[in-house]
């Protein structure tokens, strides 16, 4: 027995958790050989691994008919095998050609030595090995290398999570390196994305630090974890913002490339936003924070969202909302639209044909409405019964397929499930494959009083149309971050805006006296003068101009309504859209009615 190799299996949560810091790893820009190496140290560690490794595919296609191996970690005691050159452009599909098809089809492979067919077992004996699990790293649906996992010391039995985890670091390789190339294409031109990715990544270190200090209080780990959303999807605001100039004025792979980089960024983004929630989920700090609102305005909300989606597929979006139901409730309707908004998604993204309804009822006919039961029912792939328990499981999916097809994190409906848990309600799934699924979960809902309406986000509207002739605009961009403050002022530009910036609420209001703006564009969350502080002192000043519109990362109805009340007239949620900005512009442009 080698000292130290530990002979249990790893305990589930703590591997999700090194899983997640193994990610965060790989998200940063440099050393990218040295960060695959870490992340593979770090989860070989403590899957109870005794060497762990990554091989890249050679062969013509940079396929795995002939492989190399890369990088290599092993615990002390173990043998490296990473100076073999036996294992360089070695012919993986004539040596061992089940190998080469398993792992070329996305399939891991995992087992005993024993239990590995004998023609295949010398290779493994050779290197001391008595059980092994190797994963494909996937990139635009095609095998192009894989992770293995050795235990050498015992016979280890692999897990569903285990597998799981390693599908989901296989994933996160192969981003890296996908992410990798795209950046070394662009050099010349994404210095400013770049930048904006190092700020990104140095605030996620500073996080990581942050939270380890702040494991003793509960109270300080919330509040690093709101910080810590807000931060990361500040950065990420310029590299989207900036993506998007690039491809609007670029013609070829270049356009390609940014819109590669647009899409990655809305990838992270929404990975940021699950790692998120599920983190203070399973620690149990995820704070409900009731509302009153108008259920069915919520629920119009989201279907909003995705009527463009489902009428450029020619698929049907319905609800059917009864009329028994209550006009006002409260509830968390934050939680409650990200549940519908993951569920309605996923309907969306395997339905091709038919449609999609959204059904509002209360759970039991003969009892009080004050119990809802929201459905979503939709006419897409399905799903096999066995997989019912599994797809609400971290990292899980009903099968490979789908990730190869569609990807996702796996997170989504765990997360889901979780949330309508915390809300006092119950998810649950009937779904047969070919014939569509249907998502049903319950919801407890309270007694309101008429709220206030809501402050909406001008729409995005799809129909692409001419940016407005802002020549006569006067607009003052106040945000303590340079590169949303330059974005902005881009885009106003481009529309014949003049344009002043400020980057606190002190210049902002003496800037505002010495320019009188039209319109003030205000980030909500600054140091020592926030935005709605800002907002107030300029509309003590200037009761009717200028028109202020808030800039938040924070889309709660809440946030929105901290903004209303402080005088802003429109919401802006971050990353900014161009066309939502112009539809502002245009308001602002347009004669107000007389009073």
């Amino acid at each position: 027995m080698i000292p130290g190799a530990p002979n249990s299996s790893p305990d589930a949560a703590r591997l999700l958790a090194v899983l997640a810091d193994a990610l965060e790893v790989l998200l940063r820009t440099n050393e990218l050989h040295g960060n695959i190496q870490r992340a593979l140290a770090m989860v070989g560690e403590h899957a109870n691994a005794d060497r762990s490794y990554f091989f890249t595919g050679v062969g013509p296609q940079g396929d795995l008919s002939r492989i190399s191996q890369k990088i290599e970690w092993v615990r002390p005691g173990v043998i490296p095998q990473i100076d073999n050159l036996d294992y360089q452009n070695y012919p993986l599909a004539e040596k061992i050609p089940r190998w080469f098809d398993e792992l070329s089809r996305g399939r891991p492979l995992f087992g005993h030595t024993a239990d590995f067919h004998p023609d295949e077992r010398p290779l493994l004996e050779e290197q001391q090995i008595r059980s092994i699990v190797m994963v494909p790293i996937m990139q635009n649906h095609a095998a192009r290398g894989f992770i293995g996992f050795d235990a050498c010391t015992r016979d280890r039995e692999w897990t569903a999570t285990d597998i799981a985890v390693l599908r989901a670091l296989a994933a996160g390789i192969g981003g890296a390196l996908e992410r990798h190339t795209v950046e070394t294409s662009l050099s010349d031109y994404a210095s400013d994305l770049l930048r904006s990715r190092r700020v990104a990544l140095s605030l996620m270190e500073d996080a990581q630090i942050a939270q380890k200090r702040a494991d003793a209080a509960n109270q300080e780990k919330s509040r690093f974890l709101a910080v810590m959303s807000h931060e990361m999807r500040t950065p990420l605001n310029g590299i989207l913002g900036f993506a998007e100039l690039i491809a609007s004025e670029a013609t070829g792979p270049i356009r390609e490339h940014a819109g590669t980089i647009q899409a990655s960024g809305h990838l992270l983004l929404s990975l940021i936003s699950d790692l998120l929630d599920f983190s203070k989920i399973e620690a149990g700090r995820l704070e409900l924070a009731p509302t009153d609102g108008r259920l069915r305005d919520h629920v119009e909300r989201v279907l909003a969202i995705f009527t463009p989606a489902c009428r450029n597929r020619g698929i049907q979006l319905r609800l059917e909302f009864d009329p028994t139901l209550p006009t006002f409730a409260r509830t968390d309707f934050l939680r409650y639209e990200q549940v519908l908004l993951n569920l309605v998604g996923n309907a969306v993204k395997f339905t091709t044909t038919g449609g999609i309804t959204v059904r509002l009822r209360p759970a039991r006919p003969d009892a009080s409405p004050d119990i809802i039961l929201t459905e979503i029912e939709d006419t897409g792939i399905g799903i096999a019964p066995e997989a019912f328990n599994r797809i609400f499981e971290p990292f899980s999916q009903a099968h490979s397929r789908v990730h190869q097809e569609f990807g996702g994190t796996g997170l989504g409906l765990a997360i889901c499930k979780r949330l309508v848990n915390l809300l006092g309600g119950d998810l649950s799934v009937e779904s047969e494959p070919g014939r569509g699924s249907t998502f049903r979960f319950t919801l407890p809902l309270g007694r309101a009083t008429s709220p206030a309406p809501a402050l909406s986000p001008a729409p995005a509207d799809a129909t692409p149309t001419p940016p407005p002739d802002a020549r006569s605009l006067r607009v003052l961009i106040v945000d303590d971050v340079a590169t949303n403050r330059e974005l902005a002022a881009t885009l106003l530009r481009r529309m014949g805006a003049e344009v002043w910036l400020a980057p606190d609420g002190p210049t902002a209001l003496r800037l505002t006296r010495e320019t009188t703006p039209h319109l003030v564009l205000m980030d909500v969350l600054m140091p020592e003068m926030d935005g709605t502080e800002a907002a107030r002192a300029i509309r003590a000043e200037h009761p009717d101009i200028p028109r202020i519109a808030a800039l938040s990362a924070d889309a709660t109805a809440e946030n929105e309504e901290r903004c209303r009340l402080a005088g802003m007239e429109f919401f802006l949620t971050k990353p900014i859209n161009r066309r939502a900005l112009e539809h502002v512009v245009r308001t602002v442009l347009e004669p107000r009615p007389p009073a």
